[in-house]
């Protein structure tokens, strides 16, 4: 199976106004769940904050090319790095 770049490339970018992920979004790693016929993403992405803290954002999508974040926060950041 030939793999090629999607035209909606990138599929996911940096969100404008988000202070989780304005700066970068980065590193997917993705699954299939056959169950609910759904692919689930999980990134990293930061902000624009001095620490420059990594945090894991989560997407959706059905079709694998039109995503959908899952929340305007992060699912997870550690709080070793906490930025407030």
């Amino acid at each position: 199976m030939l793999i090629k770049k999607d035209k909606l490339n990138p599929i996911l970018s940096p969100l404008k106004g988000s202070s989780f992920e304005e700066k970068c979004v980065l590193n997917p790693g993705v699954v299939y769940d056959d169950k609910s016929k759904t692919w689930f993403m999980v990134y990293r992405a930061a902000g624009m904050d001095k620490k420059h803290v990594i945090r894991f954002g989560l997407a959706t999508s059905k079709d694998g090319r039109k995503w959908k974040r899952y929340s305007k926060n992060p699912v997870f950041y550690g709080d070793r790095f906490n930025p407030d």
